[in-house]
């Protein structure tokens, strides 16, 4: 079985609900009802907001992930799930209220230009006032310190380990490397290439937004070099 089976297989396992974000979302796109989650992943906090009474539309590129959605979906769930790049979010001509796009997605965009134009893109997709929320890994803190990965995540329930390995590489981007491993010995490794944007960076991306704060994680704690998460509202 592929990497990506595993990971379809045990996504909810590996990465589960945290009622912080889900506050944390809520809290932001209060005054608005069209949501807009990009990257969706299985849909986690899709179907949370959808639940909230928001009204939701989910975007993923990976179909394994979709099909998880779709399966979470109760006969009540209005969320709307389709496979779609990020970077087509202008086809879906709509306008949105909110838009989130979290889990470290963005950086697995091709380079920093399509980054900055993605984002410019969910400027004019945004209704007045509406928000976008972004999180990523704290990059100026993995360059700084030359970090060779992230904490590994553990969980004993699934009986397995996912293992985070960062690589350098000579064009400036990070190969990372993804490791699913059961407590059997049974392992799956999967490479991915990274675009390591900086908050300078990000800063300059988000120009055209009226307000924009960078926080260190959805507690919405200082940000700081240290943090190792990067989370930003950016206001229209």
């Amino acid at each position: 079985m592929m990497f990506y089976d595993i990971l379809s297989k045990y996504y909810d396992t590996i990465f589960p609900f945290s009622n912080v974000k889900k506050e944390f979302l809520m809290e932001e796109f209060r005054n608005g009802e069209r949501i807009l989650d990009v990257a969706c992943g299985s849909g986690t906090y899709s179907l949370e907001l959808d639940e909230e009474g928001k009204k939701v539309t989910a975007i993923d590129l990976d179909e394994k992930m979709v099909e998880l959605l779709r399966n979470k979906k109760t006969s009540s769930s209005r969320v709307h799930e389709m496979v779609m790049d990020m970077t087509k979010i202008k086809e879906l001509n709509q306008e949105f209220d909110g838009i989130f796009c979290i889990g470290n997605s963005l950086v697995h965009l091709p380079d920093k230009k399509i980054i900055g134009d993605f984002i410019n893109d969910c400027y004019d997709v945004l209704s007045e006032n509406g928000k976008m929320i972004i999180q990523v890994i704290n990059y100026d803190k993995i360059l700084k310190e030359n970090m060779s990965g992230l904490p590994d995540i553990v969980r004993d329930e699934g009986g397995l380990e996912f293992i985070r390995d960062y690589i350098m590489k000579s064009n400036g981007n990070i190969e990372f490397k993804g490791t699913i491993k059961f407590h059997s010995g049974e392992k799956y490794v999967n490479s991915v290439e990274l675009v390591p944007i900086v908050k300078d960076e990000l800063e300059e991306c988000f120009k055209r937004f009226k307000n924009v704060t960078f926080y260190g994680g959805f507690d919405k704690k200082t940000w700081r070099l240290e943090t190792l998460p990067t989370v930003i509202v950016a206001e229209k």
